[in-house]
């Protein structure tokens, strides 16, 4: 069995394809149908359920009105994958607690953010991810179509190479 995920994100997030086009003028709204579609539950995401709350949008899924193709019994099955960067913000809170205000001393915060970026940039991307990249843009419609513009000149694109 096949298991569809999109992994830790963002920079570690594995693109599935599932033709679906979301438009609305609610972005809140948006992001509350795009999770429940992936599997989640809107609301227990905490800025969907904030944003929701402070009157910035429509986050609750029984609020929105779908226009279009039916999805609700869709549910994608995506997941929350790990990555060990997750961990290190946390533990540096966590071992700061003691300090005046709950800061974290800058040094920590640029180790920990360089430490993401050389596991991220440096080792996933150049040995995992931009061959994933690579595969979705030769071998998906989406990607060529994305290929296609960037050649007619539609679309640049900062390369990460």
């Amino acid at each position: 069995m096949v298991r569809r995920r999109n992994g830790p994100g963002p920079r570690l997030m594995e693109p599935v394809v599932k033709n679906v086009i979301l438009a609305s003028a609610d972005q809140v709204a948006i992001d509350a149908v795009a999770a429940g579609l992936m599997g989640f539950d809107p609301l227990d995401i905490k800025y969907i359920r904030l944003a929701h709350e402070t009157g910035l949008g429509v986050g609750d899924p029984r609020e929105i009105e779908i226009v279009g193709d039916d999805v609700a019994g869709e549910s994608w099955g995506f997941h929350v994958g790990y990555s060990p960067t997750h961990f290190w913000p946390g533990f540096m809170v966590w071992s700061q607690q003691g300090a005046p205000e709950g800061d974290i001393p800058e040094p920590l915060c640029d180790r920990t953010h360089l430490r993401g970026e050389v596991e991220q940039d440096w080792l996933y991307w150049p040995l995992k991810f931009r061959h994933v990249a690579e595969e979705w843009l030769t071998g998906t419609e989406w990607g060529r179509l994305f290929q296609q513009y960037q050649e007619q000149g539609c679309l640049t694109v900062r390369s990460a190479a």
